[in-house]
């Protein structure tokens, strides 16, 4: 049996930490509310009954690398209760790493040096799965899928982290990262549009006010310039 573990934030929804968790073969969900980011494994309360849930060869499914420690010292402490309780361990964006890998990895980070191992962190790449990129799409017929989906498209529309966003709706960074670049696709057209309508008007204006088709050329190709200054500069911010 395939146990699943995420944790979340106050803010955040666990419905699609659940979704992308059952896809990959979890039967129960159990999830943490934490708001600290440097937090022992053993404090979470609903990660200690995961593991009580599980019996010998059952499978502890994580969400992400973070939802137990950056620190190679509490992965290490976690695997040596994994191995003792003779479970299996399963990262989402890792599938094909197994116990004995992440033991030896992590036993790795440990011997570091400790000036080097400061600026070293263990960070999820999480790149977007062939199930992930059918799911979340803006005409998906998941309707929870398509939400999340227009959900990611707005914040990333304002800016926001895509790492936040991403943990925030519980999607692949790879998902994120793909609907950031339809996001400036989006963008780029309007860009394109907008040139063209704000010519057009400045050709119209020209038209109203004079007949000398330099002079009209001359305000278009102001209107033009604008236009392209104004919104590179908007693309220079995001």
């Amino acid at each position: 049996m395939k146990i699943g573990y995420f944790r979340v934030k106050e803010s955040e929804k666990i419905h699609p930490y659940q979704v992308r968790l059952k896809k990959r073969g979890a039967q129960l969900f159990f999830y943490d509310v934490v708001n600290k980011s440097r937090i022992s494994w053993q404090s979470c309360s609903q990660l200690r009954d995961a593991l009580d849930m599980g019996k010998v060869d059952d499978t502890i499914l994580l969400s992400q690398l973070e939802d137990i420690s950056h620190q190679p010292e509490e992965w290490l402490s976690f695997l040596d209760d994994l191995i003792a309780r003779g479970l299996n361990l399963e990262v989402l964006d890792y599938p094909t790493l197994q116990l004995a890998d992440w033991a030896q990895l992590m036993k790795w980070m440990q011997e570091i040096p400790q000036q080097v191992k400061g600026d070293i962190k263990i960070i999820g790449i999480q790149p977007e799965s062939q199930e992930e990129r059918q799911l979340y799409r803006g005409l998906s017929s998941v309707p929870e899928a398509r939400q999340t989906y227009w959900q990611v498209f707005s914040e990333l529309v304002s800016n926001r982290s895509i790492r936040r966003t991403a943990r925030r709706y519980g999607i692949s960074r790879g998902t994120a990262y793909r609907i950031s670049k339809q996001v400036q696709q989006v963008k780029h057209i309007l860009w394109l549009v907008g040139t063209f309508l704000i010519t057009m008007l400045g050709l119209q204006i020209a038209r109203h006010y004079t007949d000398s088709f330099f002079l009209q050329f001359g305000i278009g190709l102001i209107a033009t310039v604008s236009i392209i200054l104004f919104t590179y500069s908007d693309m220079k911010e995001d």
